[in-house]
């Protein structure tokens, strides 16, 4: 079984939707600089901001997969 990454889950979520990090960073009140470490798995997301991740990416299948142990990036 393939470890799920979550910041590999967040990158696409963000991408998928057409966003920046900056953009996101500004939906959510971060820096970009915090955005990418998030993606890049250097720093560990809270839940409200990836409940708002997700919202603002319109991702939330994939935060219903990942909260459930499924790698949404692995479903077919």
């Amino acid at each position: 079984m393939r470890k799920l990454r979550l910041g590999v889950v967040l990158r696409q979520a963000r991408k998928r939707a057409g966003m920046s990090q900056e953009k996101l960073a500004e939906l959510l009140s971060r820096s970009r600089s915090c955005i990418s470490k998030f993606e890049n798995d250097q720093k560990m997301l809270d839940v409200p901001t990836y409940v708002r991740w997700m919202e603002a990416t319109n991702a939330k299948e994939a935060m219903i997969a990942t909260l459930c142990g499924v790698d949404p990036l692995a479903v077919t």
